[in-house]
């Protein structure tokens, strides 16, 4: 299996790319949580949050997705100990009352 090229980023300094997700399939990510080898990344569009094991940060791999209830999306996550707290914030795109109106 031939080794994967690593992106090259077009802004960056003093850094070197060690490792790259797609972060489970959603690029949308909001907010990185890493905690105990395992990344946890909030999503806005995807609405939910992804779980990725980067305990090798060469090989990150995904491990998960929880979608968020109806109408919220996952843009807040705080881990402490044994503990992951996600908030299931509104969704205001799909909220009626900041619906798209006609601007003249």
């Amino acid at each position: 299996m031939a080794k994967q090229e690593l992106p090259r980023p077009d802004y960056s300094r003093n850094m070197r790319l060690i490792g790259h997700s797609d972060q489970g399939g959603g690029p949308d990510g909001v907010q990185v949580m890493v905690h105990r080898g395992y990344s946890y990344i909030g999503h806005m569009v995807s609405q939910g949050f992804s779980i990725v094991d980067v305990r090798d940060a060469k090989n990150p791999r995904a491990a998960g997705y929880v979608p968020a209830p109806p109408g919220t999306w996952n843009v807040h996550l705080q881990a402490h100990d044994d503990l992951l707290l996600v908030i299931n914030a509104r969704d205001l795109f799909a909220d009626t009352r900041f619906a798209d109106e006609k601007v003249y």
